[in-house]
């Protein structure tokens, strides 16, 4: 549900009617949502004091009183996880409302109570007397209450905000009508705890703004409003200015939304330059532990193939002697990570080394590929001298394909984001190459997909899809698709 227009400035004849009394507006809705961030408080700890206790029955034979001793590190850490809880914001309304809690983050904060209250034990001596298999107990057993609690918490808050119960908080909107497009819709605004209020739209250029600001101070008092929220381009600083002097008369907290042009920023990490804050636009797509597991990844299984194939490949290369002239290794110049070219391996298959400004790739029946060639090609065979390449650190295990250096020049004029690929060392075997999207590409469609697939496959990065693209590529071996 979209945002309505205001009409006028006079107050909604329900609301006034529902604020009515000395218990109600603006106060009451303070009220009630502290009493319900007082009892998330209440709960969590009920949670955590609940596991200590069921810890300690379930593991001392018979309860003794040492239970006690458990029931106070219960509450100690009870309180730990609270304050780390309010610190980060996590019981404040909107958090608690959130269709999806955020469990990693509740987990997480459990683990560092934990940690702080066995180091809280250790400083006073007192951890000796307990035991390890209770306090395992009660971490696992508070860890799995925490996470299931929030979830049905959120639901409950949701519904009694639904049935009023739980009054919202008022916000008046105000903004242009671009910037208010992009604004979410009533429904959503109140799914977060909010009652929007207007909106009240400003002209896209420099318009009568005052008067309508005006019309916003009022029905924000009349309204009995919470907070001032503004939609405006962040551009027109003196526009921005006059309207915020407008609304300073009220005593609320007045926001403004990033515009447009800012918003995609405000999803970038924020990391620390100097003395100075920055955005990151772009992080690098791997982090050294990411970059020191691949490649820990690729030094073992490509050696190991190596030691263990060796007597394959010598015949596979006494082979390609007897059945054509040539070398018989074919070399070609392909473009790697950030662009930098390297000289690729794989057995020779055809009667020529095309290496040049033109390659043309290989078509189905092509006469440049050998008898033997075929079957290598076929059965992937050909691509196994590429083990030296990921031994040598040119290459990885998994990526995406590097292609000729003629070919990827060609491309990066033709397929958008193309240059991305190069973000990530080049695989013998990739996220597109299990998906069927191998050999030659003779339409641009071909390569856009086979890209997309690239970029997803970077993006998404992880050492257990490494290993899954692996085991696919088993599978592709044995039941071959577009191998020329």
């Amino acid at each position: 549900m979209s945002l309505k227009v205001a009409r006028d400035s006079e107050p909604d004849s329900r609301n006034d009617e529902a604020d009515a009394g000395p218990a109600t507006g603006r106060s009451a809705v303070s009220v009630r949502r502290l009493a319900v961030c007082a009892a998330a408080v209440v709960l969590d700890c009920a949670v955590i004091f609940l596991a200590a206790r069921l810890a300690a029955a379930a593991y001392l034979d018979p309860p003794s009183v040492e239970a006690g001793a458990y029931l106070r590190s219960g509450a100690l850490g009870a309180g730990i996880f609270c304050l780390l809880m309010w610190s980060s914001g996590r019981y404040e309304f909107h958090a608690l409302v959130a269709r999806r809690p955020r469990v990693f983050d509740i987990l997480l904060r459990w683990g560092l109570s934990i940690l702080f209250l066995a180091l809280i034990l250790f400083l006073f001596k007192r951890g000796a007397d307990f035991s390890r298999g209770t306090t395992i107990l009660f971490g696992l057993f508070a860890g799995l209450g925490l996470p299931l609690v929030a979830l049905a918490r959120a639901r409950v808050i949701r519904v009694l905000m639904a049935r009023g119960i739980v009054r919202l908080r008022r916000a008046v909107v105000i903004g242009t009508a671009g910037e208010l497009r992009g604004l979410p819709g009533g429904s959503l605004l109140r799914a977060h705890g909010m009652e929007p209020i207007g909106p009240f739209i400003l002209a896209d250029m420099e318009g009568d703004d005052l008067t309508i600001a005006a019309r916003a101070v009022a029905a924000a008092r009349g309204q009995r409003a919470d907070e001032v929220i503004l939609a405006m381009p962040w551009s027109q600083g003196e526009r921005l200015a006059r309207v915020r002097e407008a609304v300073r008369v009220l005593p609320l907290p007045v926001k403004l939304l990033p515009d447009a042009m800012v918003a995609g920023l405000y999803e970038r990490r924020v990391v620390e330059l100097g003395f100075s804050p920055a955005i990151e636009l772009q992080r690098e797509p791997l982090t050294l532990g990411d970059r020191l597991a691949k490649r820990a990844l690729d030094v073992t299984v490509a050696g190991t193939i190596l030691v263990l194939l060796t007597p394959l490949m010598v015949a596979i290369a006494a082979c390609i002697k007897l059945d054509s002239p040539g070398p018989v290794l074919f070399r070609q110049r392909r473009s790697g990570f950030d662009g930098v070219v390297f000289h690729i391996l794989k057995f020779r298959t055809m009667t020529c080394a095309e290496d040049g400004p033109v390659v043309l790739q290989v078509q189905q029946g092509d006469q440049r590929v050998t008898r033997l060639g075929r079957v290598l090609r076929t059965s992937s065979l050909d691509e196994l001298p590429q083990l030296i390449n990921v031994l040598a650190g040119d290459m990885s295990l998994v990526g995406p394909r590097p292609h000729a250096v003629a070919h990827n020049d060609h491309y990066t004029q033709l397929v958008a984001d193309y240059a991305f690929r190069h973000h990530v060392k080049p695989g013998i075997t990739g996220w597109a190459q299990i998906h069927g999207l191998r050999g030659a590409t003779r339409h641009l469609s071909q390569m856009e997909a086979r890209i997309q697939y690239d970029l997803q496959y970077i993006a998404s990065w992880s050492f257990m899809l490494d290993l899954w693209i692996l085991l696919r590529t088993v599978r592709e071996v044995v039941v071959p698709r577009n191998a020329l």
